[in-house]
């Protein structure tokens, strides 16, 4: 989207998009070339890439809320005071910088899990294979308007 973006503001510009490797998910055999809009491996009539990325990102925002969330706040201190929980024993300095990272820590492998439980759940066999389809399932929709005779994009 970043890039359709930024071609829209170019007065000389093209993109030529080839790429559908691994994007199929978990299916054998001879997969043809052609782009399917909305492609899900599972077939699944009511999959929608815009929506599937619209609730992606209301997932995302809801993980990092809860990331910086008083709850999360607390049970990382206790984590990280380990079982004397005595806020003196360690320098704030070094508590923030341990509770920073495991805030980090802890929304990371909250957003692979996830992820890529919502990835193979659709037949991806990992993120990586999901978004990247994801990707060349939405870009023909908002790449139409693109094509001028100084700006085109090939799809």
């Amino acid at each position: 989207m970043h890039l359709l973006g930024f071609l829209r503001q170019c007065s000389q510009a093209g993109l030529m998009h080839l790429s559908t490797c691994y994007v199929v998910g978990m299916r054998d055999g001879r997969v043809g070339e052609e782009l399917h809009d909305n492609y899900n491996p599972t077939q699944d009539a009511n999959f929608d890439a815009q929506r599937e990325i619209d609730s992606l990102r209301e997932m995302i925002a809801r993980i990092e809320t809860r990331a910086e969330s008083p709850e999360l706040d607390r049970a990382l201190r206790r984590q990280a005071l380990g079982r004397a929980g005595d806020p003196a024993a360690v320098p704030s300095e070094q508590l923030e910088g341990v509770l920073k990272r495991n805030r980090a820590r802890w929304a990371r492998n909250r957003l692979l899990r996830v992820g890529l439980r919502r990835a193979q759940h659709l037949g991806w066999p990992n993120t990586y294979t999901f978004t990247k389809s994801l990707g060349e399932s939405i870009s023909p929709r908002h790449g139409q308007d693109c094509r001028s005779p100084s700006s085109a994009v090939d799809w």
